[in-house]
């Protein structure tokens, strides 16, 4: 798997440990928003930090740092975690913005980008899970667009959520 890839917005480069002070520096509760998946950005500390780095060694897939390609910016995270659904190791689709880049495109941007590499990156995964929050930005359009069906409402820390599969 590359190190990086591009959007026609964004930037994306695997999670390393130079990226760690960046990301510590970030006020994620006030300055950020989950767009998928299950992470708590209060949880975001130097250990969760290292937690996604070893990501990468321990399945071969992680998150990435995007960064907006014509100012530089750090714009968030996305890329896949591993979580426990119903008991159930999974596959999860994350992403988190910086609130100043939410609702502007880039979460169905870097979906749809991550969504059409993974076969080309030969993960071994069958499915994916993305779980929206209730109110996602993301539309039915998009979600069939992506190939993402809904399979049932969730409750992600007292949020009403959405959760979806994407078989490959």
């Amino acid at each position: 798997m590359n190190s990086f890839f591009d959007t026609s917005r964004l930037k994306a480069d695997r999670l390393l440990v130079e990226h760690v002070d960046q990301l510590l520096s970030i006020k994620w509760q006030d300055d950020a928003q989950n767009i998928c998946g299950t992470c708590d950005r209060s949880e975001f500390t130097s250990l969760k930090f290292k937690e996604f780095l070893n990501h990468w060694s321990n399945y071969g897939y992680g998150l990435w740092v995007l960064s907006h390609k014509s100012t530089h910016a750090f714009v968030g995270l996305a890329g896949y975690n591993t979580v426990f659904i119903a008991g159930q190791e999974a596959v999860e689709l994350e992403a988190v913005f910086l609130n100043d880049f939410c609702d502007q495109g880039y979460f169905q941007e870097i979906c749809t980008a991550i969504v059409e590499k993974t076969p080309e990156w030969e993960l071994p995964l069958e499915s994916l899970f993305v779980i929206l929050p209730a109110d996602s930005e993301l539309s039915p359009e998009a979600r069939e667009q992506l190939g993402i069906k809904y399979e049932r409402d969730v409750d992600i820390r007292a949020a009403a959520s959405t959760l979806h599969r994407l078989e490959f």
